[in-house]
């Protein structure tokens, strides 16, 4: 007998579904049928998961082979989650040898930045050659939406992910960033640091609206700089019992004073003091660092260390928004909220803003549930 799910646009008996999808096509191969458990990881800044477990069939054998040749798309109220198989569990449980089932772990595409390595002068590097010069860097200037699409970009460049990045939207402080040998995930999130922005990577598959920059006849990775999302009404309240438990927790900065230095050891050796302008003198603490001209600039640096040592006010709540609001982005409910959108927190002793960063989706035969996750926003222009 079929389950009916009563979400928040109404009753449904298929509120979620999984394909599988050749890398190298335009379209599913199938579909899995009566899957026991899927668990979905829409995440901002990390490699989001999905967790399939179902019967042994020909579509889902098809994701056992761990080869990067099928992806596992799945769709939720108009949002999407295509990811590769990392990890494949083929079974059979005690007293029913026959009976075949599978657990398939998949990685989204963040994972592709988490693989690829830039190296100091990637236009000049071929993949088969280690010949390089050691004193050159890969260096990337700019408004942090401009470094941080050339930082994907030069990794693409390398590898040949299958990452189109959209042309640049220049937002954002600025940025200088100088890197040997980094990987791309940490590079980008070296540049989102202090910021108001987020890296989407979004599936754009055949059949799809047509995207500026976007020309592909097989499964892509879109890849965008955008800022947190405002939404009108989106609240979450203990009075509304949207939120189950919270905690906060405050820590004094670090470090609120810099000495930069250059790398030169040499009695001409410049010094720049930089400070956070607002510490009291109970809480001062000075810290250093070391900038490389002319790739680096001594204040660039000291504001990343003095963002890296401010500070912080973290809040852990658990989340169980009302059927007033839905996890989606296809505009069929009133109310809608996706990954990277702002929220507002109602708690006992104030509001506090905090942003989506998380929304774990799982299903099984007899229970549907959402479950976003919160974090403090950086602050950023």
């Amino acid at each position: 007998m079929d389950t009916v799910f009563n979400t928040p646009r109404g009753l449904t008996y298929d509120p979620i579904y999984a394909e599988v999808w050749p890398v190298d096509g335009d379209g599913p191969v199938g579909r899995v049928e009566q899957p026991e458990k899927l668990e979905v990881t829409w995440e901002m800044t990390g490699s989001g998961t999905a967790v399939l477990e179902a019967p042994l069939t020909q579509t889902t054998g098809l994701l056992t082979s761990i080869d990067g040749k099928y992806l596992l798309v799945v769709g939720f109220n108009g949002l999407r989650h295509v990811s590769i198989p990392v990890e494949a569990t083929v079974y059979a449980e005690d007293q029913a040898p026959n009976d075949v089932r599978v657990r398939i772990v998949t990685a989204s595409p963040w994972s592709l930045l988490d693989g690829e390595i830039i190296p100091p002068a990637p236009r000049q590097w071929p993949i088969n050659s280690v010949e390089q010069k050691t004193t050159e860097f890969f260096t990337a200037k700019g408004s942090a939406d401009e470094v941080i699409r050339k930082i994907i970009r030069a990794g693409v460049e390398i590898l040949g992910h299958p990452i189109v990045v959209l042309p640049d939207n220049p937002k954002g402080p600025n940025r200088s960033i100088a890197a040997r040998l980094d990987k791309v995930s940490d590079l980008v999130k070296k540049a989102l640091a202090d910021t108001n922005l987020w890296v989407s990577l979004e599936p754009w598959l055949p059949g799809d609206p047509v995207l500026d920059g976007v020309s592909s006849s097989t499964p892509v990775v879109v890849a965008d700089v955008r800022k947190y999302r405002r939404v009108d009404g989106l609240v979450w309240s203990t009075a509304g019992e949207d939120i189950t438990s919270w905690k906060i927790k405050a820590t004094r900065p670090t470090a609120t004073h810099i000495f930069v230095h250059d790398d030169k050891k040499h009695p001409e050796q410049e010094i720049h003091s930089f400070t956070d302008g607002d510490s009291g003198r109970w809480i001062r603490r000075l810290a250093q660092g070391e900038y490389k001209p002319p790739e680096e600039e001594a204040k660039q640096v000291a504001e990343a260390l003095l963002a890296e040592h401010a500070g912080t006010r973290e809040i852990e709540v658990e989340v169980t928004p009302s059927s007033v609001w839905e996890f989606g982005s296809d505009n069929k409910h009133t109310h809608q909220y996706q990954v990277g959108d702002i929220v507002t927190l109602e708690l006992p002793i104030g509001a506090f803003e905090q942003v989506i960063t998380e929304v774990v989706v799982e299903y099984t035969p007899m229970a549907l549930t959402v479950t976003p996750k919160v974090a403090t926003p950086h602050n950023g222009e």
